[in-house]
């Protein structure tokens, strides 16, 4: 908790033992408060604090019993919300509410996306003089749910209580004001002068803001709480920031915002919240009258668009990224203009699902196999891996960071990774250019890549595939993030061989409520010596979705069906006078 603004205190906290006896805490003994891990390196915020029990004389099938309050005070607005219940053993779980009756009305309740999944997970409701008792019966010991691969939040398939005194619209509206007030350049001159230091005035756009970019990445630290435990109130000055030469989240947008503005930049504001990102169906997921949390915008990135149309973005991306790349790409947002209120709040759609050609700013990685198959089923094998977006920031920082050591090592693997007995022909390349994808070259040779069958010779190409786990599943599945990959192999014969059995051409798989796009295309070549004997190229985008369980035995037979040896299996041969089957 942050004292600045909350307080924390154990009221009760006992182990009950099977035989019925109690056993109380003595706080003075197992009471223990420490400060965040934070706090030592970021002394000009409020020193966050943890607070811990020890309970006494725990053993198997003993209940721990415990009640706290938490106290909210020197906050923007009132705010509070409480995601009731768990997925862990509980007994019960109870929320109070003390006050007036006009006060305690406005506590609401947000009923769980999923309902009926969690039989513990109706909740009670009763009065009791000035106060209003909330709770949730749990199944008591040994009752913990078994958790599954892409869960949904616990706020998707539990109750909710929640009360603001603004709402989410009205909160991000807040958060542009403040950020905007903490960022005039006649005010933060410091941080002004440091912008104008970096790029000339009539730098193209792009220019000035790789520039802001890549100074902040290297002269700025992320260090401080989470911002959304904080008031607005709590946000930093940009000229403050910079003299401490760190920040939370907020604190160092706010500094890239003084900067940016300082060289006649204009920013939108985009706004983030990860509740939006949750694939809702026909459910709007931004209700412009729904209380707001101070979570209820969790992160912020401003966009500048060029007379010409241009598009840039300062999200917080490091140096290492590509020019123009957009880190939110793929997340649903909340533009704003920076001053005034715009008639009526709307989120982005999502992204069409989907592969794009040489778009440098969104995330995926391809990757070529050029195969040359001996007839002694040996083979040569070339690879390049091309990164984009994100994949390509990740790549730049590691290739920039990695000594010779580690990348003979690292080289090494990834020629592992294509064959078992494969050994690295030569050096890994690797080029990163700022305004296009990063890429990596080598060659491996491997002696046993393909297996004989009688005259011919049977080899696999890679694949892209799921791979989900077949176990039936209790919980919806829910995938929040959107990943793009594609494979293309390439194969050349020895002169006078031919491809006799081939993968079946249009395997793909399509699936929208699913979150997935899987293309296959296979090209024959047309026999023209030194030519690719076949092409096959998969192409894998997985985007957000959430679906119950019943539909999961689906999910796995359509999937089911892109995999398996039919779907990778190439049988090649020398030429016959009859047609290659």
């Amino acid at each position: 908790w942050q004292p600045d603004v909350s307080e924390f205190e154990v009221l009760d906290a006992r182990t009950i033992l099977p035989d019925g006896s109690e056993t109380p805490i003595t706080p003075e003994l197992d009471i223990f408060d420490a400060e965040q891990s934070w706090v030592a390196d970021a002394p000009r915020y409020p020193a966050g604090r943890i607070r811990t029990v020890s309970f006494p004389k725990v053993q198997t099938g003993a209940t721990l019993v415990s009640r706290t309050r938490r106290t909210f005070h020197g906050s923007d607005f009132f705010s509070f919300f409480r995601t009731m219940g768990s997925l862990h053993s509980f007994g019960e779980e109870t929320l109070v509410v003390r006050g007036p009756a006009k006060i305690r009305d406005r506590f609401a309740v947000r009923a769980p996306r999923w309902p009926g999944l969690v039989p513990f997970s109706t909740l009670e409701k009763s009065e009791s003089g000035d106060a209003t008792v909330w709770s949730v019966r749990g199944g008591g010991p040994n009752t913990a749910a078994a958790p599954e691969s892409n869960m949904p939040l616990a706020s998707r398939l539990l109750p909710r209580i929640e009360v603001s005194d603004c709402t989410e619209w009205q909160r991000a509206l807040a958060l542009r004001d403040a950020m905007m007030a903490r960022s005039d350049p006649l005010v933060e001159t410091n941080a002004a002068a440091i912008a104008r230091s970096l790029a000339p005035p009539d730098a193209p756009p792009a220019e000035k803001i790789r520039a802001l970019r890549d100074w902040t990445d290297l002269n700025l630290r992320a260090s401080g709480p989470d911002w959304t435990s904080l008031p607005l109130a709590a946000l930093s000055h940009a000229d403050a920031t910079l003299a401490a030469r760190y920040g939370h989240a907020a604190d160092r947008q706010i500094l890239r915002l003084a900067m940016a503005r300082a060289l006649d930049l204009h920013p939108e504001f985009l706004l983030f919240n990860d509740e939006w990102d949750a694939p809702d169906g026909d459910n709007p997921p931004l209700d412009a009258n729904r209380p707001a949390s101070p979570s209820s915008v969790d992160s912020a990135s401003f966009a500048f668009t060029t007379p010409a149309g241009e598009r840039h973005f300062l999200d917080g991306a490091s140096r290492y990224a590509p020019s123009g790349f957009d880190a939110r790409r793929d997340r649903r947002r909340l533009a704003l203009p920076s001053t005034g209120i715009p008639s009526t709040p709307s989120l982005s759609p999502p992204p069409p699902l989907g592969w794009t050609e040489n778009d440098e700013g969104e995330d995926a990685t391809e990757t070529h196999f050029d195969f040359h198959v001996r007839e002694d089923g040996s083979a040569r094998i070339a690879v390049s891996i091309r990164h984009r977006g994100a994949n390509a920031e990740a790549f730049r920082r590691n290739d920039a960071q990695m000594v010779p050591e580690e990348r003979r090592r690292d080289a090494q693997t990834r020629a592992a990774a294509v064959a078992q007995s494969a050994r690295l022909v030569g050096e890994v390349r690797t080029r990163c250019p700022d305004e296009g994808p990063c890429t990596m070259e080598f060659e491996v040779d491997v002696p046993d890549f393909a297996a004989e069958r009688g005259d011919a010779l049977v080899f696999g190409v890679p694949r892209e595939s799921l791979h989900p786990e077949t176990a039936p599943r209790r919980f919806p599945f829910s995938r929040r993030m959107t990943m793009r990959s594609r494979t293309v192999s390439r194969v050349f014969l020895p002169e006078g061989w031919e491809v006799k059995a081939m993968p079946p051409a249009g395997a793909s798989f399509a699936s929208l409520p699913f979150g997935i796009v899987l293309g296959r295309d296979i090209t024959r070549g047309d026999g023209t010596p030194g030519a690719p004997a076949l092409i096959v190229a998969d192409t894998l985008c997985l985007g957000p979705a959430e679906f119950g369980p019943d539909l999961y035995p689906q999910f796995l037979s359509d999937e089911l069906a892109t995999r398996g040896a039919a779907a990778e299996t190439l049988v090649v041969g020398r030429k016959s006078d009859g047609a290659a089957r």
